[in-house]
């Protein structure tokens, strides 16, 4: 679990196993490189607010982000330019204006591992 503060533009990694043509589940873990570019003070719906330019792939929610100490930060859930509905509303209901989310949508997000290990406790 991560001991660093959570910085934008800070390098980090995300993983999983992504679906490859066939739609069936890779068995090779897959890593890609990206920058942490948004860190929202309130959550989307689906407790999202790690925005970072990594490219996640169909079938690697759930996986792993991870800052250059090799610390788990966060968790894969949402990949670029979602094609269903408007992710970008945070969870008490506020849109987000749509000079916003379409900047947004150019991230994949994850959700913070303080968030998941709040939710744990509860």
């Amino acid at each position: 679990v991560n001991s660093q503060p959570l910085l934008t533009n800070q390098v980090v990694f995300s993983s999983g196993f992504p679906f490859q043509e066939n739609l069936k589940q890779s068995k090779k873990l897959n890593y890609t490189k990206g920058n942490l570019t948004m860190i929202l003070d309130k959550p989307l719906i689906g407790g999202y607010q790690l925005g970072y330019t990594n490219l996640v792939h169909n079938g690697m929610s759930g996986g792993s982000i991870i800052n250059q100490q090799g610390e788990l930060i966060g968790i894969n859930g949402l990949g670029k330019f979602p094609i269903f509905g408007n992710p970008y509303v945070y969870q008490n209901g506020v849109n987000i204006p749509e000079k916003d989310a379409e900047k947004m949508s150019q991230l994949s997000w994850g959700i913070t591992i303080n968030s998941i290990e709040q939710f744990l406790k509860n």
